[in-house]
């Protein structure tokens, strides 16, 4: 299942799926969904999570490895993956389709990457994200529609700001 960042938060409030792929090229928007499921998993009663920082050379097993162990501390935990460049390698792919193709119980999935480009969005191991879990991507927010983002971000923090003021904050925004 494929949706956007805005409609995070109201897939969340249906439950928690097995797996969740986070990626684009807004650090901001892939950072903000990486909270929204890692609250969500915390209200949930996942209360353990081991991170991995999987770049060129990582040892995948050690991701089997926590998937197959139970949690120490709860019962309920969180894998969560950083994949820095978008790109898990041939031993990363392997695993990450052994892992989705039977996610473990009491375990949520959840990699957090770079955008990805077109061959990892039609790679077997994005496919099996896509049938476990959920594919977010995060995209860049185009200067034409910067305004109504930000007029959208302040109502959401309780403000209000009118045409001319969103445009102008976009506009001294836009590129950082």
């Amino acid at each position: 299942m494929d949706i956007q960042p805005q409609r995070l938060a109201a897939h969340l409030k249906e439950g928690l799926r097995a797996a969740y792929l986070v990626s684009g090229d807004e650090p901001l928007l892939v950072l903000e969904a990486g909270d929204l499921l890692r609250a969500a998993a915390r209200e949930a009663g996942y209360t353990e999570r081991e991170v991995f920082h999987a770049g060129k050379g990582f040892d995948w097993n050690a991701v089997l490895l926590a998937a197959d162990s139970p949690s120490l501390f709860g019962a309920r935990k969180i894998i969560e993956i950083q994949l820095p460049d978008g790109n898990p390698y041939a031993d990363g792919a392997r695993a990450l389709e052994r892992l989705l193709d039977a996610p473990p119980p009491d375990t949520v999935l959840m990699m957090f990457s770079a955008k990805l480009n077109k061959t990892q969005k039609k790679s077997k191991w994005h496919a099996a994200f896509a049938a476990a879990g959920v594919c977010v991507e995060a995209r860049q927010v185009d200067a034409a529609r910067l305004p109504a983002w930000v007029a959208a971000r302040l109502r959401a923090a309780g403000l209000q700001a009118d045409a001319d003021a969103a445009r102008a904050l976009a506009e001294l925004v836009e590129g950082n």
